[in-house]
């Protein structure tokens, strides 16, 4: 299925969508067992099949994906669902910040400034920068 535009999809599809630069929109009860290749693809609904939007993917919270995503930025609302993987593409390598866990706190009463010292973090999780770094 090609298209330009903006596309309200609410049915169900077995072939690939494209539309470089068009807007898929796949609604609540919307259904794609297939590739999509869009400009922005907004998903309600559920999709088998590889992601690709050359600027963004929004996984709204009733989505389904099972596949890639391969997209510049991915936005998703709690309960969405990715089984799969996202790749960002078009990031610059220099732009990955490496995470660090320290937390700081303040506080002006003693005592609340002894008790949330302790929920500081001393150490970055190396484990998790480690799993980042691998990403």
């Amino acid at each position: 299925m090609n298209f330009q535009g903006v596309l309200h999809f609410d049915g169900y599809s077995l072939g690939n969508v494209l539309s470089p630069s068009g807007t898929l929109v796949l609604t609540r009860r919307g259904r794609i067992e297939a590739d999509i290749d869009v400009g922005t693809a907004i998903i309600c609904g559920t999709v088998t099949g590889n992601i690709t939007a050359s600027e963004r993917v929004v996984l709204e919270s009733d989505a389904r994906v099972k596949g890639q995503i391969f997209t510049r930025a991915l936005s998703m609302r709690l309960g969405a669902i990715l089984d799969g993987d996202c790749v960002l593409v078009g990031a610059e390598s220099d732009a990955y910040l490496p995470y660090d866990n320290t937390i700081e706190f303040q506080a002006e009463d003693p005592a609340v400034a002894e008790d949330l010292s302790l929920l500081q973090a001393d150490e970055p999780d190396e484990e998790l920068e480690e799993f980042l770094l691998s990403a």
